[in-house]
């Protein structure tokens, strides 16, 4: 009996005693809190990631539309050169991909050809959609590849892949710890002199 008073009142002490408490508390929360702050870090830097990369690619576009370099191929790697300079290392060359698009108006950018059937493709028969650039092949995209000449309309998109800072996520969140990612900007050339370039810098 006396065994069992004494089990009682060293069960009750314990239970009031607090000790270690704070202790408890952290182990439990500090898992919760590491998660927390490491998906704020993945986050920001994606965030930060998106914004330098976007406006490296506005800068490539205002050296693009002054029509400046000697040939085409010249203009385009120059643009390129423009948009991984100003993405500070962020990204990885080998998995950027940088395309331009020629387009009429602005209102065309994006835009496929009118399809008339219940779906199109580049072997639908021209009876099935309006062959608007008269190429006799259904296209997705009215957007003709290159940087275009005065006063075209111009898409300029950059794919790429962003590798996570951790891998904490990387079970959840893209592919192997990398997310495809994307910008875009639709700008109007100046109207340089075809052939020839408008002096603009390389910014």
């Amino acid at each position: 009996m006396r065994f069992i008073t004494s089990a009682i009142r060293s069960f009750s002490l314990f239970r009031r005693c607090r000790r270690g408490a704070t202790a408890v508390d952290f182990a439990l929360s500090f898992p919760v809190a590491i998660i927390f702050v490491t998906g704020v870090i993945e986050l920001g830097v994606m965030m930060f990631t998106s914004v330098i990369v976007e406006g490296g690619l506005r800068e490539a576009s205002r050296y693009g539309i002054t029509g400046a370099g000697n040939t085409p191929a010249e203009r385009e790697q120059a643009v390129r050169d423009i948009v991984m300079r100003h993405s500070a290392g962020m990204i990885d060359p080998a998995s950027v991909q940088i395309d331009f698009l020629e387009y009429e108006s602005f209102e065309q950018v994006g835009q496929g050809e009118t399809c008339l059937a219940a779906s199109c493709d580049a072997s639908s028969p021209a009876a099935d959609f309006e062959d608007q650039n008269g190429n006799g092949t259904y296209d997705e995209d009215l957007g003709v590849p290159g940087l275009g000449g005065p006063q075209s309309i111009v898409l300029y998109q950059i794919d790429y892949e962003w590798e996570m800072v951790t891998g904490l996520f990387q079970t959840f969140i893209g592919t192997n710890g990398k997310m495809a990612m994307s910008s875009s900007i639709a700008v109007r050339n100046e109207p340089y002199t075809s052939g020839g370039g408008g002096g603009g810098s390389t910014l």
